[in-house]
């Protein structure tokens, strides 16, 4: 597998802590690995968090949502680089609905213990939990150009209507209104 480099940003003044202070939870189709250098943050990766501390090293998979919450105010600096597989394919059956019941026997685990466990884990249920992985990855397609009017049946919706209602619902905002 080759590994390309997208980008490389190292990040240190207090104006870059502001302006972070407001990052929404979101996912891109690419590798990250993250650099905490110095500052007062946490950073949540799929619903867990992280204490940073100097030379803090995260390795972000594609698609899974993050974003950095700040503590204090001590000036926040950070390394991070965006890595993209060659053959990546993307995001595995995001554009269709997946059951509990499909899910479970995939994993040769019962339905209801697999519910359980993944409330217990991540604090929703596995539909929910979907379901906002695949309006995230809708937000960032729409944000990257992609029409709303496209992107519905590629994260999983059957109709515009459940899926305008979905993101406002999420996001506080419409899909036309997050265009670039």
């Amino acid at each position: 597998m080759l590994i390309n480099l997208l980008s490389y940003s190292i990040l240190s003044d207090f104006e870059v802590q502001k302006q972070h202070k407001q990052i929404p939870k979101h996912l891109h189709d690419f590798f990250e690995i993250y650099l905490f250098l110095s500052g007062n943050a946490s950073y949540i990766i799929e619903e867990k968090s992280y204490e940073m501390k100097p030379f803090r090293l995260l390795f972000i998979k594609p698609y899974t949502y993050h974003f950095p919450l700040f503590t204090g105010n001590a000036e926040y600096k950070r390394i991070f680089m965006h890595f993209k597989a060659q053959d990546d394919g993307g995001l595995q059956n995001i554009e269709r609905r997946i059951s509990l019941g499909e899910l479970s026997d995939s994993l040769f685990i019962d339905k209801s213990y697999l519910s359980k466990l993944f409330k217990q884990h991540f604090n929703m249920p596995v539909v929910s939990y979907i379901r906002n992985k695949q309006l995230l990855l809708a937000d960032t397609m729409i944000k990257n150009g992609t029409p709303p009017t496209e992107v519905y049946l590629k994260c999983g919706f059957s109709d515009y209507s459940s899926f305008y209602r979905a993101y406002v619902k999420m996001f506080n905002r419409s899909p036309s209104k997050n265009k670039k």
